[in-house]
């Protein structure tokens, strides 16, 4: 899950998905910059991708025949958008555009898959306390402070997540064996 920076790509790893979030921010900036109906469009496809997704998570439904149905129509309207011209002095639009056809295959895997999220938010939520306890505190005062601060950071973020109860979590880190290099 990242946005559409080309050294993602290189990465090996099972699978890529562009992050909508970051799509809609930059359709948003391109409809303001060309008032074009192409931006609409795709803005509005993403809504409905998201819209899907929604309801395959409601249902924990993926081949749900309605929803597979939908999914197609999403892929043939993605297909028809993409087949649209669009005026060559909209530099950036086209730029858009043709990284959109060349990464295509990795708009929509979120709708391939339940647990796959369409957006890496939950990611940056979880980034954004190191850059809050930054600000407020100023740096770290060692590497050995900021590396705890992470690893205890990275075990509630992942307790949370897997919706167990934070304060058992911490208990157990004292009990563990420290590896160090």
């Amino acid at each position: 899950m990242h946005d559409c920076w080309t050294s993602y790509f290189g990465l090996k790893v099972g699978g890529h998905q562009i992050c909508t979030a970051h799509l809609l921010r930059e359709l948003k900036y391109l409809v303001k910059l060309y008032q074009q109906r192409w931006t609409e469009s795709f803005s509005g496809l993403l809504d409905g991708a998201l819209e899907l997704k929604k309801k395959m998570l409601a249902q924990e439904a993926l081949h749900d025949s309605k929803l597979v149905q939908e999914r197609k129509k999403l892929e043939e309207d993605l297909d028809r958008i993409l087949e649209k011209h669009i005026d060559q002095e909209h530099k950036k639009l086209i730029a858009f555009k043709k990284r959109i056809i060349r990464y295509r295959n990795y708009l929509f895997p979120f709708l391939y898959h339940l647990k796959v999220p369409p957006d890496n938010n939950a990611s940056e939520r979880a980034i954004r306390t190191c850059k809050v306890k930054q600000k407020v505190s100023g740096l770290f005062r060692s590497q050995e402070g900021a590396n705890a601060f992470a690893i205890i950071r990275s075990v509630i973020d992942t307790t949370i997540k897997n919706t167990k109860n934070v304060w058992e979590a911490l208990a157990i880190i004292p009990t563990l064996a420290v590896v160090t290099e």
